[in-house]
């Protein structure tokens, strides 16, 4: 079967001009299209690039205190580490002025063999000629200003008879 188009001539050119304007419409709103599209698309990485830009802007001001804190972070570091060793060296001065302390308080003829302190507390231990020794240590520990509640725990003769062995516990009213 043979198509054979029965339309004048003139209708025929109108008809194949329809289709030309549909497809001429088409491609325009496809074009359109494509322009909304890259517009849009062009909008959002402008407004992406400002964003950008003051994101910088405020990163380029915090990192300068950033540095900063940084800085004084290792500072701070550094500075514990030296509190911490001048906490160390005030404790063995302490310790030392304690001892200096306890020898000038010890009369002639007593011996120490222990030292002991708790932070609160001293406990001594020792021997003596005899007992007014012991006795004489006491009252020079209560004489002074630094020790309180000074006592005698315990005291005996040693076993060769030639001293005598003590235990005395005072409390130190200086703080550490």
């Amino acid at each position: 079967m043979a198509n054979i188009n029965l339309l004048p001539p003139e209708y025929r050119r109108r008809n194949l001009d329809l289709g030309q304007k549909l497809m001429f419409i088409g491609i325009v709103g496809y074009i359109l299209f494509l322009l909304v599209v890259f517009v849009n698309n062009y909008l959002q990485i402008t407004h992406l690039q400002i964003e950008k830009e003051a994101l910088q802007q405020q990163l380029s001001i915090v990192e300068p205190k950033l540095e900063n804190i940084t800085d004084l972070e290792k500072e701070q570091q550094n500075l514990r580490v030296k509190l911490q060793v001048i906490k160390q060296f005030d404790r063995e001065v302490y310790y030392f002025q304690l001892l200096v302390l306890t020898s000038d308080l010890l009369p002639e003829g007593v011996g120490l063999s222990k030292l002991k302190y708790d932070g609160e507390s001293l406990s001594y231990e020792g021997e003596a000629v005899d007992y007014r020794d012991v006795a004489e240590f006491m009252d020079r520990l209560r004489a002074s200003e630094s020790f309180t509640d000074v006592e005698l725990i315990s005291s005996f003769t040693t076993h060769n008879q030639s001293s005598i062995a003590f235990k005395i516990t005072a409390r130190l009213t200086i703080k550490d």
